[in-house]
């Protein structure tokens, strides 16, 4: 396996339309412009799920219940690794806490990491160009500061991306 492949399934939040229609524009620009890939705007709750016969009943029956919640953006930031090239830094709020700790405990996945984010672009791309990116992402951002989580997805992140595709989606509850 590669960098620029991904291994099992992953569990995604997802933000809520309004945001989804801010930061859409942005991922297909950056896709036309480098030739990377199109992807969902999502935050990884957990990655490397191994799949199992009843993995999407699982998945539906843990976050029936669960509701909505905010968290907090950070900035743009940008990392030297293809699927956090330049990204929507984000606040690891209790919630967020919440969701990981019971997804990692129910399908024994792999937490993402500790500082939530939003990828805008997969690529492998210089440090001088990411940050070139930063600072006019960083711009057009300035007055995102909140973004509301309003649904989950389970999707199989197994291989290429554009191999990847949903297996579940669940919207939660407005509170």
């Amino acid at each position: 396996m590669n960098s620029e492949e991904g291994v099992g399934a992953s569990i995604w939040l997802l933000p809520s339309k309004d945001i989804i229609s801010i930061l859409n524009p942005i991922i297909s620009r950056l896709s036309q412009k480098y030739g990377s890939p199109l992807f969902e705007p999502h935050i990884t709750l957990c990655k490397k799920i191994k799949l199992k016969n009843n993995s999407v009943d699982v998945f539906k029956k843990t976050f029936r219940d669960s509701n909505e919640f905010e968290v907090d953006v950070n900035g743009i930031n940008q990392y030297s690794e293809y699927f956090k090239c330049v990204f929507l830094s984000l606040n690891m709020s209790e919630n967020f806490k919440d969701f990981q700790r019971k997804s990692t405990s129910v399908f024994k996945s792999e937490i993402n990491e500790s500082n939530p984010h939003i990828s805008l672009i997969y690529a492998n791309i210089s440090e001088d160009e990411r940050q070139k990116l930063v600072d006019s992402l960083s711009e057009e951002l300035k007055d995102l500061k909140k973004i509301r989580v309003k649904k989950l997805k389970l999707y199989l992140t197994q291989g290429s991306i554009y191999s990847w595709r949903e297996l579940a989606s669940i919207s939660l509850k407005k509170i």
